[in-house]
């Protein structure tokens, strides 16, 4: 699926299909709880959205930004492949990457304005 923008999608009640996302925008949208697992999302925004306790196994994220989203429990290191994400006034509460996790999985990415301040953390 290429260019496509999802507003206001309750993903909880109707998983997304499982296929390709490139450059969609994803606005409002709840994921909560959601099976994104082998999924591919290339060069995606996500907008004001609950990806919370969001399964990633084998998950593809490339070049996406996270803005304003609320993200408890996600798992990161269980994704396929990285490369490049923006976190822009997110909210992870428990979540946050440790130390070990950040040198290892998440280089080069970057957080703004985050709500749930990693103070000890240098990027």
């Amino acid at each position: 699926m290429v260019d496509k923008r999802f507003d206001k999608v309750d993903f909880t009640i109707k998983p997304p299909e499982r296929e390709e996302y490139e450059s969609c925008t994803f606005k409002n949208c709840d994921f909560s709880n959601s099976d994104l697992s082998e999924m591919v999302f290339m060069e995606c925004e996500f907008e004001n959205c609950n990806l919370s306790l969001v399964k990633l196994n084998k998950t593809a994220l490339r070049d996406i930004k996270f803005i304003n989203c609320k993200m408890l429990g996600l798992r990161f290191e269980n994704c396929n492949q990285f490369g490049g994400f923006l976190f822009e006034d997110y909210y992870c509460g428990t979540g946050v990457p440790d130390e070990k996790e950040i040198d290892e999985n998440l280089k080069g990415y970057h957080f703004v304005d985050n709500i749930d301040l990693i103070s000890d953390l240098i990027f």
